[in-house]
């Protein structure tokens, strides 16, 4: 009884949203001919696809994908240095190893970046002194 319910009011639900949002044909019929069946294929095919395609959806979905390959993004990166060694790649990939813990990395690219003609941005330094302060060596010997 209480399925059967839960069941009417998903499909009245699916059936009032298609019909918001201007979809009700041919979403309506097939909701309502195949009840739950038509709901869920309602839900997969149009409402799934829409949130994964708005901003939320899609800083979620790289959100998740942090957590099931937090090294995915590193290893694009570390490829792109190989093929082209610019100062915005490394610094993207410095970025990267900050955010992974890899401090010693960090740095390393922070200060190559830092003597490149072009590298003595503002930016730069604090991303080394970020690196630093993760290696637990903030301030230099005096």
């Amino acid at each position: 009884m209480q399925l059967g319910l839960i069941l009417v009011l998903v499909d009245v639900i699916c059936v009032v949203h298609a019909a918001k949002t201007g979809r009700f044909w041919p979403w309506g019929a097939v909701v309502l001919a195949l009840p739950g069946f038509g709901a869920l294929a309602y839900f997969l095919m149009e409402i799934v696809p829409e949130w994964l395609g708005s901003p939320q959806g899609q800083l979620a979905r790289q959100r998740v994908g942090k957590k099931l390959d937090p090294g995915k993004n590193y290893r694009i990166l570390t490829d792109q240095l190989e093929v082209a060694d610019t100062i915005a790649n490394r610094g993207a990939l410095a970025e990267e190893c900050l955010e992974l813990g890899k401090f010693e990395e960090a740095q390393h690219h922070y200060e190559h970046i830092l003597t490149l003609p072009m590298g003595d941005e503002a930016i730069y330094m604090l991303g080394k002194a970020r690196a630093e302060f993760g290696l637990g060596a903030p301030q230099r010997p005096s």
